[in-house]
């Protein structure tokens, strides 16, 4: 199927060569030679229409490229090449790999719909309402919801590292039972590095 968003070379072009020279192995033109008249200019063309066929985003394209730095950093420094990148078993397996990643996050992402969800069916649609339900305590000295529901695996680690109101609620918490609960250093990790491709969508779900 071809994407209705044209997939523009040049955007492909300035990924790739951020990408690279990031990486430590920067695209090298001949001198002299335009970039648009260089055979890697070729390459970053095929590979452009293969996106415009598969009807990847711009978002799906930087995934794609890092993929294939993180493949091209395994082989010698001589193949570590657009020209290499653009072979058809190099351009498959970055495919099958950019296909599972897309699946695990469809499959995280609904995991995080699912908990806001219940969430909202618990407490209410507004932050107000979602902060006063976690902060509820159902007995003087009984541990909070936000606490209880944690240990109990209905709020997440995830959950509570793109949640604002997680993070409101959980400043609120006294030592102890802030112990019970992620710390800010590990939520911020996630939130911030290990999960940060994920960001976008969540907080759109999070209407945040």
């Amino acid at each position: 199927m071809i994407s209705t968003i044209p997939i523009d070379p040049s955007v492909v072009y300035d990924i790739f060569s951020k990408r690279f020279a990031d990486a430590g192995f920067p695209i090298k033109i001949a001198k002299g030679t335009p970039v648009l008249l260089s055979y890697q200019w070729k390459h970053i063309e095929k590979l452009s229409r293969k996106f415009q066929e598969w009807g990847l985003s711009i978002e799906e394209v930087a995934v794609y490229v890092q993929i294939v730095v993180s493949k091209l950093s395994t082989l010698p420094p001589a193949q570590r090449t657009i020209q290499n990148v653009a072979k058809n078993d190099m351009i498959q397996f970055c495919a099958d790999e950019l296909e599972r990643r897309k699946d695990n996050q469809s499959d995280f992402i609904q995991k995080i719909e699912n908990i806001n969800n219940w969430l909202i069916s618990m407490s209410g649609s507004t932050r107000e309402e979602q902060i006063a339900f976690l902060s509820r305590r159902h007995k003087p000295g009984a541990l909070p919801n936000i606490v209880l529901y944690y240990q109990q695996g209905k709020l997440s680690q995830q959950f509570f590292a793109f949640s604002s109101v997680c993070r409101k609620v959980l400043m609120f918490l006294n030592p102890a039972e802030r112990c019970l609960c992620p710390t800010d250093a590990l939520l911020n990790f996630v939130s911030e590095y290990k999960l940060r491709q994920f960001k976008p969508a969540i907080k759109s779900i999070l209407g945040e």
